[in-house]
């Protein structure tokens, strides 16, 4: 994570995370450990019950508390749990005064396995409007893959209260769809009009041992890879398909107006917009070859190319790693990594521009 992702964008990190088992203490220090040179606090607080958090009447007009009303794993023990960490992020952010010190945040979750070197903090604003985010293709259930996700300061705390400003006041429009934790939070997005990025994927998720807690599917082991953890072959095997691309050339490509691009996902195919694309692998996608381009892809220039002179240039982040969750052991931990970039004064703070059943 260190070399991959913190080094990269020149970011620190801030550890949020639910305090609940024994081990909880211990495996919080490896992190400390891990992020030491990046690392700007640990927080834990104990984890709380959904209808203390949202209230009583609220809860159970949204959960199936009596009966059936909104339906989906969104408010099983763990994901409800995932929810609230959101919301706990984004007050401590706020009252801590982060919120006003960095201009790039990323939320993650610490059991990811960083393969390839992230973009730059440059690169990252370069294509970042004011309303978009970005997340990593392919892994969304339908919805917004809330496992990894980048924004501009602005959007961070709306995106961390979403789920709580939906619940508390029961504000599921479409009670009858079914909705998985990735498709309510594509509500949050939804309801903003906000604009869901992607770019290729970097990382996977991985384990400290096979029989590690999970709330979804079942640790496995990799042989072909030296008996490596992973959750999702899909996601692990893409991972590395894309660190073969970086090395045949070490570089980004930045796209603005977007591109979009037909991407394999966990359901099947979808045509999404792509704000980054690893520099050798674009005209494959872009001829519609195996890599998973689509024809009739809108044209769009490159915003910076080689390290040229349309990248930002005069920036140096300062940010913190933060947000993610991680739940292991189904609603029994919840962890997240919080990570903000912060700019020097020299690049200018402007502001440009849903779907697991």
């Amino acid at each position: 994570m260190c070399r991959h992702l913190l080094e990269p964008l020149d970011a620190e990190a801030l550890v949020f995370a639910q305090h609940q088992l024994d081990d909880d203490v211990e495996r919080v220090g490896f992190l400390q450990d891990v992020l030491a040179p990046r690392l700007l606090d640990v927080r834990m607080y104990d984890k709380p019950r959904p209808e203390d958090f949202f209230g009583a009447a609220q809860w159970a007009a949204m959960a199936k508390v009596q009966g059936t009303k909104v339906r989906g794993n969104w408010c099983n023990p763990g994901n409800i749990q995932v929810l609230m960490n959101h919301s706990k992020l984004g007050e401590y952010l706020r009252s801590s005064g982060m919120l006003e010190r960095y201009e790039l945040f990323v939320f993650t979750r610490s059991d990811l396995l960083h393969v390839l070197p992230f973009p730059s903090t440059a690169d990252m604003l370069a294509v970042l409007g004011p309303l978009d985010v970005i997340t990593q293709a392919g892994h969304e259930f339908g919805g917004v893959n809330y496992n990894f996700i980048v924004m501009r300061r602005a959007l961070v705390e709306h995106y961390l209260q979403g789920p709580h400003a939906i619940i508390a006041s029961a504000g599921v429009r479409n009670a009858s769809k079914t909705y998985n934790i990735e498709r309510f939070m594509g509500l949050v997005l939804l309801e903003r009009q906000w604009r869901n990025l992607r770019m290729p994927v970097t990382c996977f998720i991985t384990a400290d041992q096979l029989n590690d807690r999970s709330t979804w599917k079942k640790i496995k082991s990799s042989g072909a890879r030296g008996g490596l953890l992973f959750k999702y072959a899909a996601q692990m095997d893409e991972a590395y398909r894309n660190l073969e691309v970086w090395e045949r050339r070490r570089a980004w490509i930045g796209l603005k107006p977007p591109r979009r691009f037909q991407v394999e996902e966990i359901h099947g195919c979808a045509v999404r917009p792509f704000a980054l694309l690893l520099e050798d692998r674009g005209p494959h996608w872009a001829q519609g070859g195996a890599g998973g381009g689509s024809g009739g892809c809108e044209a769009a220039e490159p915003v910076w190319e080689n390290g040229g002179a349309a990248r930002p240039s005069g920036c140096r982040a300062g940010g913190a790693l933060g947000g993610g969750w991680q739940c292991l052991g189904g609603f029994l931990r919840c962890w997240s990594l919080f990570l903000s970039v912060g700019l020097s004064g020299s690049e200018p703070s402007s502001r440009s521009d849903p779907e697991r059943e």
